[in-house]
């Protein structure tokens, strides 16, 4: 007998205020994830995303649509975390971002750290094969442990490195989505524990075996 198939779903903060403004982002990520989806719909899962605006805007629908999940599905959310995590995502939003946790699911929670921007220098070759000539990677973050870099100073040095490239300086709304889509999830999970976390919490979901 061929089992049902389930939906994994992963509430995103970004993109705008309306679907039209967040299309370009939920492309993004959905090319970001291929693989990840590609792998799960052999276990018979569909993924789907669904980015929210802002990050309360995605937490809000989190807590209530994670206690009324339909049998066999699941829920994940991924917000920025805004400042440095210094404790356990639930943690995190309770005491840094003042939001109500109770009864929430710790294991569903998973947090961009400290932005999306982290991400998107996590890969200075994906970097300098967009912006072209001009790229400075030398005024990237250089630290090791690059989660623990400021978020106003991740943005400023990715600004910094690309102000004289051929594609022009950093610009969020012109550039995230764009970027994000030549970023490699795997080279991702391999510099953020973040991101590692996130993968090893669908493999588990799912049952997907690397």
């Amino acid at each position: 007998m061929i089992s049902k198939r389930r939906t994994l779903e992963i509430y995103i903060e970004g993109g705008g205020a309306t679907p039209r403004q967040r299309a370009p982002l939920r492309v993004a990520f959905t090319a970001l994830f291929a693989e990840v989806s590609a792998k799960i719909e052999k276990k018979n899962w569909k993924l789907q995303l669904t980015l929210l605006g802002s990050g309360s805007e995605a937490f809000k629908a989190f807590s209530a649509d994670a206690r009324r999940l339909k049998h066999g599905d699941a829920l994940l959310l991924l917000i920025d975390a805004e400042y440095p995590l210094s404790t356990d995502p639930l943690e995190h939003i309770r005491t840094r971002l003042k939001w109500p946790t109770d009864g929430l699911p710790p294991e569903d929670i998973h947090l961009m750290v400290q932005t999306m921007e982290t991400w998107l220098v996590s890969n200075p070759t994906a970097l300098a094969d967009f912006y072209g000539p001009g790229f400075r990677a030398d005024k990237l973050p250089q630290r090791t442990a690059l989660e623990e870099e400021p978020k106003a100073d991740c943005l400023h040095k990715l600004e910094q490195a690309s102000a004289g490239a051929r594609a022009g300086k950093y610009h969020k709304g012109d550039h995230s989505a764009k970027l994000l889509k030549r970023l490699r999830w795997s080279d991702i999970c391999t510099r953020l524990p973040s991101a590692a976390r996130l993968h090893q919490r669908v493999a588990l979901v799912t049952g997907v075996t690397e």
